[in-house]
């Protein structure tokens, strides 16, 4: 008759895998920009977040402008004191995550610093002392370094005291194409 043959049946059973302890890197926390405020003369303050304890250097053109160490809950901030120039400038960010390693901003700041007003009697008190400009006109872009999402507008002028009741801040692209506009309205 017909019977069943087992295979492997005169072979001992393979030991079993002993699970192996694995240890994964956590993925590294981001560095990013939150806030640029910055004068007309190039000086003001940067913040955003990154790995608590790590260290955060802001790079404007590959020239370090600022260095600061974030808080337990991952903030930092840097005070610019050696002003940016009027122009253009990009900034970026790199961190340390705590464990050596670097981590680079998936996002650049793109800043545009206006030339000083003209001097002349209307920028002067009756006592000769310079007025405070109204209008700062500096200018801050968040924009992918990638080039995939929408950029944010982090400054822009007269962002402490808007005039106008409906405004766009930005127009850009996302990545299928489509046109996104920012902006804001008086409530």
């Amino acid at each position: 008759g017909l019977g069943w043959t087992q295979f492997g049946a005169d072979k001992p059973a393979a030991p079993r895998a002993t699970p192996v302890k694995t240890t994964t890197n956590p993925a590294p926390v981001p560095v990013e920009f939150e806030l640029v405020r910055l004068s007309r003369e190039g000086m003001g303050v940067i913040a955003g977040s990154a790995a608590p304890g790590g260290f955060v250097d802001v790079m404007s053109e590959g020239r370090s402008i600022g260095k600061s160490r974030a808080s337990e809950s991952g903030a930092w901030e840097i005070v610019v004191e050696n002003s940016l120039s009027p122009g253009t400038h990009i900034l970026s960010l790199t961190a340390t995550d705590g464990t050596g390693g670097d981590v680079r901003s998936a996002n650049l700041a793109l800043v545009g610093v206006p030339p000083p007003p003209p001097e002349g009697p209307a920028l002067k008190t009756a006592k000769g002392e310079k007025k405070p400009v109204a209008d700062d006109g500096v200018l801050a872009v968040l924009l992918p370094r990638q080039g995939a999402g929408t950029g944010r507008v982090l400054q822009r002028p007269g962002l402490l005291k808007p005039t106008l009741a409906l405004g766009i801040d930005l127009a850009d692209f996302d990545v299928s194409g489509k046109t996104v506009l920012r902006g804001r309205a008086n409530a």
